[in-house]
């Protein structure tokens, strides 16, 4: 039997357009949210043909740019527990129940995100890759750590959880994807923290970043699971100036390394350029 969660307030960030499927993956699991909250940034900006869901709610912020929305939409939210999610995410029928139990049972001031899969089934992120340019690679952004399943690099970059990588069940990371993070209610950030105007470049990795200055601990399910569409790589041009941008703000907010951090984008902008 279906179960009812009235403890889960999930908030969907968006600029509009066809969110049906994310909406109806959540609202078809095992556990259903008490609430679904969708900010949209203006009454300009449209849903198209939304199913009618009881428990579905529209706000306004006012606001363009995915932290500000979402930040409107936590401060709408009811539930002891809130879902911040992409509207883009496809749950898996036992998604959301399973992110539920397992924040439950971890200590207060902990949040947690499902492991991702791209739309053909292929894990979101890529494995630990073996070989001497891998090392090379790893050396380079993240010196002697090397690479660390859902870390951060002393360059500004990060690592995402790949199965293949992970032999629990839960991981403890350095930072969490954005697109979809359980958190409690006390725990969550209620004030904006992404100063640039636009798409928010690197804001995952600002929000990790301020969570664990708060105390939280950051973890990810490799039994939750979800899909999404596999991003589109930045490659040059004005999308990499922004990316380069919020990464340099983020970094010297976490006093990582400048330095590893231009090599990452000369390496970035070289292979960009080759195989283009």
């Amino acid at each position: 039997m279906k179960k009812n969660s009235e403890t889960v307030s999930v908030v969907i960030a968006t600029l509009g357009g066809d969110i049906n499927s994310t909406i109806n993956s959540l609202n078809n699991g095992s556990v259903c949210p008490k609430e679904i909250i969708v900010s949209l940034p203006s009454r300009h900006q449209r849903l198209i043909n939304l199913t009618s869901h009881s428990n579905v709610k529209v706000v306004y912020a006012e606001k363009f740019g995915q932290v500000d929305q979402r930040i409107y939409g936590f401060n709408k939210a009811k539930g002891s527990l809130v879902l911040q999610l992409d509207d883009d995410v496809i749950f898996q029928y036992e998604c959301l129940e399973n992110l539920v139990s397992e924040l439950i049972a971890l200590p207060r001031n902990s949040s947690i995100s499902p492991t991702f899969y791209n739309l053909d089934g292929q894990a979101f992120y890529q494995a630990q890759r073996k070989g001497v340019l891998a090392k090379i690679y790893y050396y380079i952004v993240n010196g002697k750590r090397g690479f660390v399943p859902g870390g951060v690099t002393s360059a500004g970059t990060n690592f995402g959880v790949n199965p293949d990588d992970i032999g629990d069940n839960i991981v403890e990371v350095e930072w969490q994807t954005g697109g979809c993070v359980l958190h409690r209610r006390d725990n969550i950030l209620l004030k904006s923290y992404f100063p640039f105007s636009g798409k928010s470049y690197c804001e995952d990795l600002i929000s990790s970043f301020l969570l664990r200055e708060k105390g939280v601990t950051l973890y990810v399910s490799t039994k939750a699971l979800c899909s999404a569409p596999r991003k589109r790589q930045i490659f040059v041009g004005k999308e990499l100036v922004k990316d380069f941008r919020a990464r340099l703000y983020f970094v010297r907010m976490a006093k990582l390394s400048v330095a590893r951090m231009l090599v990452h984008y000369v390496a970035h902008i070289i292979r960009a350029l080759k195989f283009r």
